[in-house]
C-alpha cells in the first residue's frame, strides 16, 4: 500500500473525504487535475477560515488559485466559480462545526480526461447517499442514469 506522501502526490483524481465527527457519516466527493495535496490544502484553508481557526503556519492569500496547463507548461488562473464547489465541504464544516479527515483522503478514481473525471465524480456523489455535495454537482448526469445509479447503490 502506498504511504500518505505518495498518495498526496497524485493528480487527475476523484477523491472522497469523510467527516471527522464520529456521529456524522457525511462525506465530500471531489475531483482535481492538480496535485491532491494542493487541493486538500485549499479545503483545509477554506474550512479553517469558515471555522475561524488560526494557526501559526497557516497562510491565506487573496490570490485566485492557479492550475498548471501541462500542454503549455505555464500557470493559468482558475475559474472563479470553481471555488464555489468547495463550498459544500466548507458549508458542512461551518454549519455543523465539524472537521474533515483531510489527511485520510481516499482516491476513488484516477482519470486524465477532465470530462470523464467529472462524470466519475458525479456518479460517486450519486452513489454516496451521505455526500454533502450540492445537487448541482450532478447536473451533468441524465435523470435516467441517475435513477440507475441510485438503484444500484441500494443493492
Amino acid at each position: 500500500m502506498k504511504d500518505k506522501t505518495e498518495k498526496m502526490e497524485n493528480y487527475d483524481v476523484v477523491y472522497k473525504i469523510e467527516c471527522a465527527n464520529n456521529l456524522c457519516d457525511a462525506a465530500y466527493i471531489g475531483q482535481t487535475g492538480r496535485y491532491l495535496k494542493t487541493r486538500i490544502k485549499e479545503h483545509e484553508i477554506n474550512i479553517n477560515k469558515a471555522l475561524k481557526i488560526t494557526t501559526d503556519n497557516l497562510t491565506v492569500s487573496n490570490e485566485q488559485p492557479q492550475r498548471r496547463d501541462k500542454r503549455r507548461r505555464h500557470m493559468i488562473p482558475r475559474s472563479p466559480d470553481r471555488n464555489a464547489s468547495s463550498a459544500a465541504i466548507t458549508t458542512h464544516a461551518k454549519n455543523f462545526k465539524h472537521l474533515f479527515k483531510l489527511k485520510e483522503v481516499k482516491i476513488l478514481h484516477k482519470e486524465k480526461k477532465l470530462n470523464k473525471r467529472l462524470i466519475l465524480e458525479s456518479v460517486e456523489i450519486l452513489k454516496n447517499r451521505n455526500a454533502c455535495n450540492t445537487r448541482s454537482d450532478v447536473d451533468g448526469i441524465n435523470d435516467s442514469y441517475k435513477d440507475l445509479i441510485q438503484l444500484n447503490k441500494i443493492k
